[in-house]
């Protein structure tokens, strides 16, 4: 079937012509790939309740896709999908991860990181993975750096975690920015070094990660305790008396630390 062809079958709504679409536009193949045509087929084959479409749809929620991500949609899909989009999935992520796709391997690998479709096995994560990290897969670099981090499938081993998280840190991944500041905060695979920690963490803070946002609160408020206990007090309950206030109560943090 040609492209012309299954254009014309998709739009008069036949949910395989529709689904194959979308796996053409996400993956690129014979057409250039557009994440945004392939949510809007898969999206309409997934409306038909055709199980891969819902699956791959809720991939591109988890990851942003073409559409905003959103974690809370990407599971309504999942569950909508079941195991049979789920087995799909992992049939073709196997089949294009064996031929060496980068970003098969790293859904592949996180698929066994998670037990999500498979039995969780970290050691097979961790190759899939491995295998992604040799393409410089960002992700990937950031996840199996994770893996040493913590020992999951691997012997732990803090300075190749850290290895892998300036990889992915560099190129601008919160993740890994985070974790990499935390690394040189406990002095784990680096010298501690707090400035450095605070630098890292703070990069991804300003991308509005949710953890990074969190241990740099941590670090200030534990900074103006030192500086004014009164006035960390003081916000302390404000925002423990008021919640919106976190918002404000924060960055106030942050600035006073600066400035004191």
């Amino acid at each position: 079937m040609t492209k012309q062809e299954l254009e014309d079958a998709a739009k008069r709504g036949d949910v395989q012509a529709q689904y194959n679409l979308g796996n053409c536009y996400y993956c690129g193949e014979e057409i250039k790939q557009d994440y945004e045509e392939a949510v809007k087929w898969f999206t309409k084959a997934a409306e038909q309740d055709y199980a891969d479409a819902q699956y791959f749809l809720a991939v591109c929620y988890e990851k942003g896709h073409g559409v905003t991500k959103n974690k809370t949609i990407a599971k309504e899909w999942y569950t909508k999908a079941g195991q049979k989009g789920t087995n799909i999935a992992i049939q073709m992520y196997q089949e294009k991860a064996e031929k060496g796709e980068a970003e098969a391997q790293y859904n592949l690998g996180i698929c066994y990181y998670s037990g999500h479709g498979v039995t969780q096995d970290y050691n097979k994560a961790t190759e899939w993975l491995a295998r992604a990290v040799m393409q410089e897969y960002t992700e990937a670099q950031h996840l199996l750096g994770y893996c040493y981090y913590k020992g999951q499938g691997v012997t732990k081993n803090y300075s190749k975690a850290v290895e892998l998280f300036v990889k992915a840190a560099e190129k601008g991944h919160t993740g890994a920015q985070n974790n990499l500041g935390i690394c040189y905060q406990m002095g784990q695979g680096v010298p501690k070094d707090i400035t450095t920690a605070m630098q890292w963490i703070r990069r991804a803070a300003e991308q509005n990660d949710g953890y990074a946002n969190y241990n740099m609160a941590q670090y200030c408020y534990a900074k103006l305790w030192n500086k004014n206990r009164f006035l960390c007090i003081v916000l302390i309950v404000i925002a423990l008396l008021i919640p919106v206030t976190k918002m404000i109560t924060i960055p106030v943090a942050i600035i006073i630390c600066k400035i004191v």
